[in-house]
């Protein structure tokens, strides 16, 4: 990530290395579906792998082992409810432990035991059972902690294009809430919604669309639930797609019409959001305050 002769260089970290196929990395239980990475102060990485289990992963050696979930012989690792369908993790290192959002279900994780704590749960209909009011965590795509509030934001997704939600989740009484849909809040809702990003300093969340065609990178008002395009295309004047009036926002090369954008990672300090695209196998810094993009690792997009 540092400019200079090394900038974009790729060093495989754990798991299986294409450069040396008879030796894996690191020790421990196999990554089989590895989908969301956490990385704590001290270099500790924490692997979402297959929606069941979280995998501590050490730095420096490789070696990894099962820090909360079910094993490969499916014992659980942990205290607590098992995990069902894992979609995303958040880190919350102040209060030492990562949160994981499941199909109606919010937990809590222990980072040094692994044990498990319902956060919220239910769609508020069953006194018995549910944890927090409001909407129901139907399709969690992506989470992001909000510390200064106590809460967290949260995707949640549709079978539809552009009718999913982003909510906040309290964090001291598991309410739910909605800041923004298609009837809350104006401009264009974002169509394939992957994940979201806080950004505190400007009060709201950056959603990343994966929209096909027209991918970008869409800003939420986090008090009014607003959105506006910051980076790729919007809809245009019209609000309809491919009609031909659609606008640009930042400069370099617009996101591939091919593209497939699956994880976003915010560099507050340096005010960079980190884009993978999966279809040409590209790390692509954004400027969020101009929406400007620059190829950092991988083929030109």
């Amino acid at each position: 990530m540092t400019p200079g002769s090394t900038l974009g260089d790729r060093v495989l970290l754990s798991g299986f290395d294409a450069d040396n196929p008879n030796q894996i990395r690191g020790s421990g239980p196999e990554l089989s579906s590895p989908e969301d990475l956490l990385v704590e102060a001290d270099g500790r990485m924490l692997v979402l792998d297959d929606e069941t289990a979280i995998v501590a992963v050490d730095a420096q050696s490789g070696d990894r082992s099962i820090l909360s979930g079910e094993n490969a012989v499916g014992d659980l690792i942990g205290a607590g409810p098992a995990f069902n369908g894992i979609q995303s993790l958040a880190l919350d290192a102040a209060n030492n432990r990562l949160f994981a959002v499941q199909y109606n279900a919010l937990l809590a994780v222990d980072l040094d035991t692994g044990d498990r704590t319902l956060i919220s749960a239910g769609a508020g209909e069953d006194p018995a059972t549910d944890i927090g009011s409001g909407p129901a965590l139907t399709d969690p795509l992506s989470l992001a902690l909000d510390a200064d509030n106590n809460r967290l934001l949260l995707l949640n997704g549709s079978y539809y294009p552009g009718s999913g939600k982003l909510m906040s989740v309290d964090l001291a009484t598991g309410n739910r809430s909605v800041i923004a849909d298609p009837d809350t809040g104006a401009g264009d809702m974002p169509q394939n919604p992957v994940t979201v990003s806080l950004d505190a300093a400007n009060n709201r969340a950056l959603v990343l669309d994966a929209l096909s065609g027209k991918p970008g990178i869409v800003a939420v008002d986090l008090d009014t639930g607003n959105r506006s395009v910051i980076s790729g295309y919007d809809l245009g004047p019209d609000g309809e797609r491919n009609s031909g009036d659609e606008q640009l926002f930042g400069s370099g090369s617009p996101f591939n019409t091919e593209a497939d954008l699956t994880d976003a990672v915010l560099d507050a300090g340096r005010r960079i959001l980190y884009v993978t695209d999966n279809a040409c196998g590209s790390l692509i810094a954004v400027d969020i305050d101009s929406g400007d993009r620059v190829l950092v690792s991988g083929f030109a997009f």
